[in-house]
């Protein structure tokens, strides 16, 4: 029985490190491209980029499942996929009600839920590195947000964002390979 849950850990943590530098990268390409813009044409209208990234990304998250070999879903594979999913829905749902419903701190609310997610994968892992990781992505980009002038925390926030993301994902990469290499 350890050894099939041992299996079912390390076929999760192989398929799971790339869809997070994947995104990682996406933000960290968006986030310079809105701050280059909206610092050149004066326009916070660049801001729409960001709901084109999102789109780019979840459109490209199948490509990236279909190079990966079929596996057998577990319960942990699912529930930190749930974590993220929910991330994804909650963020756009989030920015959606601040701009049109009520006026909410879009950067700061982003950062927080995406460290309570890089927080959760870090306790599901049993990676409790992780779990400070995300404990400082959410609490630092938050208070960085009420620091930062908020014409530049977009991008200065969500950059340093991008770069919790990419760890996350070279840190479930590299434990990945550190696993095989005790098989």
């Amino acid at each position: 029985m350890n050894d099939m849950i041992e299996k079912s850990r390390r076929d999760f943590m192989k398929k799971i490190g790339n869809p997070l530098i994947m995104w990682g990268s996406l933000v960290f390409v968006t986030s310079l491209a809105v701050w280059f813009l909206w610092q050149s044409t004066g326009s916070a209208a660049w801001n729409w980029l960001w709901f084109v990234m999102a789109v780019a990304g979840f459109a490209s998250g199948p490509l990236l499942a279909k190079r990966d070999s079929p596996q057998i879903k577990t319960f942990l594979g699912e529930a930190i996929a749930y974590i993220w999913l929910s991330f994804g829905i909650f963020s756009v749902s989030y920015s959606l009600v601040a701009m049109f419903v009520a006026p909410l701190p879009i950067t700061a609310g982003i950062a927080l839920m995406l460290g309570l997610c890089i927080s959760l994968t870090g306790t599901l892992t049993k990676l409790y590195v992780l779990s400070v990781l995300g404990f400082v992505a959410g609490i630092g980009g938050a208070v960085a947000c009420s620091l930062i002038p908020s014409s530049e925390n977009v991008t200065l926030v969500m950059t340093g964002m991008s770069v919790f993301l990419v760890l996350t994902g070279l840190i479930l990469n590299f434990q990945y390979r550190h696993i095989c290499l005790r098989s």
